[in-house]
């Protein structure tokens, strides 16, 4: 569970052995699917890239269920999606 005004740290890595041509990792309201933060990626095909980042959850955001999830395409074109669902109260 996360909170307003609540500062949340990532850190992670995109892989994939033909190349990562693209990720995009974004948290988003569940009620009207509005993005409330993302981050765009740009591994240019690289086999992997690590990221950090820490972010705010705004101190006017909404009570209620979010998912944050991340998007990767590679360099032959096949995309994914992976995420979880966080409560913000």
């Amino acid at each position: 569970m996360w909170s307003a005004e609540s500062v949340v740290s990532i850190a992670g890595k995109v892989a994939d052995s033909d190349g990562v041509l693209e990720a995009h990792i974004a948290l988003i309201r569940e009620s009207d699917e509005t993005t409330i933060w993302e981050l765009n990626l740009e591994p240019n095909t690289a086999t992997e890239q690590t990221f950090t980042s820490d972010f705010e959850i705004p101190g006017d955001a909404e009570t209620g269920e979010y998912h944050f999830e991340m998007t990767a395409t590679d360099a032959s074109g096949n995309a994914m999606e992976t995420g979880f669902h966080v409560e913000v109260e």
